[in-house]
C-alpha cells in the first residue's frame, strides 16, 4: 500500500465500511483544552505505549514511566523495527531515483540491520522497490508525470515517517510511519490475524 491508486482506494473503501464518524451534540462547538473534551491528564503518553497491546499487563509502562527502564524489545518488535527501518529506506530512496537518478541500492538499507532479519529486509526491499517502479512507468505511460513532483505524488504520495503532536488527546508526540491524503498509514508485519480484514497485502510474504 505505497501507490496513490492503491491508498485512495483503500481510504474510499474505509469510508464504506465504517462510514462518516458522528460526533455527539455535546461535544459539539467545544475547544480541546476546555471541558467536557479536554482530557482529564496529560501524560505524555505514546499511542504505541497502549494501542497495540503489546504487553498485555501494561508493566512495560510501569518500567518505562515509573522505574525509568528501557525493555528489552521482543524478537517480533526487533523483527518489525528492522523491517519499518527497510521500508522507509525504500520509499525515500524511490524519491531520490525520481528527483537525482539515483540508482536504488537494498546494500544501503540494510546496513545496521541484524543479521537473522536481512534476508526478509532485502525481500521487502526489492518488493518495495519492483512495485513502485512499476506504478513510476504506469503513470509515465498513462500521462499523469509532469515532471519528478507530479510522478512521485502518484507513484509514492506516502511521507515517512511524520511526528504527530498528540497534546490535544492528552498524550505525546509519536511518530507515524507516514501520512497521504490527510490519513494516517500505519505498516503491520505481524501475523495476518493481526490485519483488518480486504486490506492485507498478499503479493509479498
Amino acid at each position: 500500500m505505497l501507490t496513490l491508486r492503491e491508498i485512495s482506494s483503500l481510504v474510499r473503501r474505509a469510508r464504506i465500511a465504517f462510514g462518516q464518524p458522528e460526533v455527539s451534540p455535546e461535544y459539539r462547538g467545544w475547544s480541546f483544552d476546555s471541558p467536557p473534551v479536554k482530557p482529564p491528564a496529560y501524560l505524555g503518553l505514546s499511542l504505541s505505549d497502549f494501542a497495540y497491546g503489546y504487553c498485555p499487563t501494561g508493566r512495560n509502562l510501569y518500567l518505562k514511566y515509573v522505574l525509568k527502564e528501557q525493555g528489552q524489545p521482543s524478537k517480533p518488535l526487533a523483527e518489525g523495527a528492522a523491517l519499518h527501518s527497510v521500508l522507509f529506506r525504500a520509499v525515500e530512496d524511490f524519491k531520490r531515483f525520481v528527483y537525482t537518478g539515483t540508482p536504488m541500492d537494498p546494500g544501503k538499507a540494510l546496513e545496521g540491520i541484524p543479521e537473522e532479519f536481512r534476508q526478509r529486509g532485502e525481500a521487502l526491499y526489492r518488493y518495495a522497490a519492483t512495485r513502485l517502479m512499476g506504478e513510476l512507468s504506469y503513470v509515465k505511460a498513462v500521462g499523469l508525470s509532469r515532471g519528478p513532483d507530479s510522478a512521485v505524488w502518484h507513484a509514492a504520495p506516502v511521507a515517512v515517517q511524520i511526528p504527530i503532536d498528540g497534546f490535544a488527546l492528552g498524550l505525546g508526540r509519536a511518530v507515524v510511519d507516514g501520512m497521504a491524503l490527510n490519513a494516517v498509514v500505519e505498516f503491520k508485519f505481524g501475523p495476518s490475524k493481526t490485519w483488518i480484514g480486504p486490506w492485507r497485502d498478499t503479493r509479498w510474504p
